[in-house]
């Protein structure tokens, strides 16, 4: 082992190949981190943690503890999979995410309880009718917070500037914004049928 954990780099097949054997997948490797060799300390690159197939492509494996960014965490997240709103009148709220948002209808497994599903990108939007199981449907959010620091939803749109008119065409109240985020996109605030607050920005006006 040389330059403080790194090993010597060689072709990532190589390495699938070794960490195979040792009854390992690579991806899911639960004490290791695999880096480009860009991406070495002193190299001025910021680390990227990819899964290339192709031999072109050398990697390095560190085992230090002292590795940029540690040890793998127990679990690895993968990404957000859906947001599940709990609504009081389900046409209504397909209304909004679907006719005015813009969100595709997703098929639904045959649940013994109502809902929708929507697409949302690669993010599911599960609805489920409100009932005593569920609990209530209206979000409580107190009058004197601000509305960008208190918990909301995010979608991306292509302009949060010219969604102001369409929404404001459809009777839909624009509770903050638009404004700026310090790194770039613009946003804008607004509820649905059911209070809850979602976020619509974009990158540029």
């Amino acid at each position: 082992m040389a330059d403080g954990g790194w090993q010597m780099a060689r072709p990532v097949a190589e390495f699938v190949r070794i960490l195979t054997l040792s009854g390992a997948e690579p991806w899911k490797f639960p004490s290791r981190r695999i880096w480009t060799l860009a991406t070495l300390p002193g190299k001025g690159s910021t680390p990227e943690h990819r899964h290339q197939n192709s031999n072109e492509f050398c990697y390095a494996l560190c085992d230090s503890p002292n590795c940029p960014e540690g040890r793998m965490p127990a679990l690895q997240v993968r990404q957000i999979d859906h947001v599940t709103f709990v609504v009081k009148d389900l046409a209504q709220s397909r209304a909004f995410y679907v006719d005015l948002l813009g969100m595709q209808d997703a098929a639904r497994p045959a649940f013994s309880f109502p809902g929708l599903w929507f697409q949302a990108g690669s993010t599911l939007i599960h609805l489920i009718l409100e009932s005593p199981d569920s609990g209530p449907a209206t979000v409580f959010i107190p009058e004197n917070c601000s509305i960008s620091r208190t918990r909301h939803v995010a979608f991306e749109i292509p302009s949060a500037t010219e969604a102001v008119p369409i929404l404001q065409q459809h009777g839909v109240e624009i509770v903050a914004g638009p404004k700026f985020r310090p790194d770039g996109p613009t946003q804008l605030y607004v509820f649905d049928p059911d209070r809850n607050l979602v976020e619509l920005f974009s990158y540029g006006p």
